[in-house]
């Protein structure tokens, strides 16, 4: 049985949020392409060195110099420090 308030809420489509790619999310374009991977400076720290990569085959992140790994949606919560249910909601 769902709640009044459950039953107002527009579903939300969390698979389509994660199939955002990553890439479109990122401030500054790729450094670097290699094959199904792109390089960038990491958006969540200051660095000189991109370490920033996304692995577009499985739109995921990791950043070798913050350790900041996840999908479109962990990404766009950080960029914008925010918890999930507020960037789910400013995604869609």
């Amino acid at each position: 049985v769902m709640s009044k308030w459950q039953a107002k809420q527009p579903k939300i489509d969390i698979e389509a949020l994660k199939a955002i790619p990553i890439g479109e999310l990122m401030p500054e374009k790729a450094k670097r392409r290699y094959g199904n991977k792109e390089i960038f400076l990491c958006p969540l720290h200051e660095e000189g060195t991109p370490s920033f990569q996304w692995d577009k085959k499985k739109n995921k992140f990791y950043c070798f110099g913050c350790r900041r790994h996840g999908s479109s949606i962990d990404l766009y919560m950080q960029l914008n420090n925010m918890d999930f249910k507020t960037a789910i909601r400013a995604m869609k």
